[in-house]
């Protein structure tokens, strides 16, 4: 069982507070720090967590490790959350410093919840370089692989167009998994386990494996192939794109393997089986298909 009581999540947006739900779920008695930017922001928190006993927050500098290291410290907290979506190793090492400063955290869940950076090397270079940093200060960490958010399906092919937007042929294989069984996954390996089999682990997730063009078929819209994602007036689409050129190339899949450059269908979902039982949600289930 887990040796773990206190907790604290940075960034309650989709994953943070998806995580936090879970968390009091599979352990109502929990210890739960939110750490925020500002009051207006933890003011905000859906009701369930917001009501809930077990929740605190603490408002903080968060690119101030001092500022963070004193909730942190004051609160006891054990295990540190980081789900801040905005990526640069900078930023998130000052998170790493803060954890380390308070000396009372005993593992950190790095802001991953993408794609593989196991055994990575320039693409995901900023993630990788955080792990380097939790090595170097010595705290433990694990790391969660989820490929793309089901839910985010029809958001990078702009499906509310009636089309669906696909960058090159669309038929190389992807992995996708819903917010809501990566966080329920999270928080059950932290209440299951102890630190001695969680320390410096990857797990790779999958909830279902598909491609661009059946992604289409199953949304039953049109497929556009283009070579970038067209851009409305005033917004910028070229994130979209490069994610999209990401999941062509074969690095959108959670096999993938960075020594042979290629993907290894059996290492997809291999993580599943440390939630033993669970019924993992398919794009089918998350949108009602």
């Amino acid at each position: 069982m887990s040796e773990f009581t206190s907790y604290a999540v940075l960034g309650a947006g989709q994953v943070g507070n998806a995580f936090i739900a879970s968390l009091l779920a599979a352990k109502p008695t929990v210890s739960i720090l939110i750490l925020t930017r500002s009051e207006s922001k933890s003011s905000s928190l859906p009701a369930e967590i917001a009501s809930s006993k077990q929740i605190k927050t603490a408002v903080v500098d968060n690119t101030s490790a001092s500022s963070m290291a004193a909730a942190l410290k004051e609160h006891a907290v054990e295990v540190l959350v980081d789900t801040v979506p905005i990526y640069t190793s900078d930023f998130h090492n000052v998170v790493v410093d803060a954890a380390k400063e308070a000396g009372t955290v005993k593992l950190f869940v790095p802001s991953e919840f993408g794609f593989v950076t196991e055994g990575g090397d320039v693409s995901p270079s900023q993630r990788v370089a955080v792990q380097k940093h939790l090595r170097e200060v010595g705290i433990p960490f694990v790391v969660i692989q989820t490929g793309v958010f089901t839910e985010w399906i029809p958001i990078i092919a702009l499906a509310q167009t009636g089309k669906f937007y696909i960058v090159g042929a669309g038929e190389t294989p992807f992995s996708t998994t819903s917010v809501t069984d990566i966080a329920g996954f999270l928080a059950h390996i932290l209440t299951s386990n102890p630190l001695s089999k969680l320390a410096n682990t990857f797990y790779r997730l999958q909830g279902s494996r598909t491609t661009m063009k059946a992604a289409a078929a199953l949304f039953k819209l049109p497929a556009e192939h283009v070579d970038a994602i067209p851009s409305p007036p005033g917004q910028d689409m070229s994130l979209l794109t490069g994610l999209q050129m990401l999941l062509e190339s074969g690095k959108g899949s959670i096999g993938w393997e960075f020594e042979k450059n290629a993907d290894n269908e059996s290492l997809a979902g291999s993580g599943n089986k440390f939630w033993e039982g669970h019924v993992w949600r398919t794009v089918e289930d998350v949108h009602g298909l």
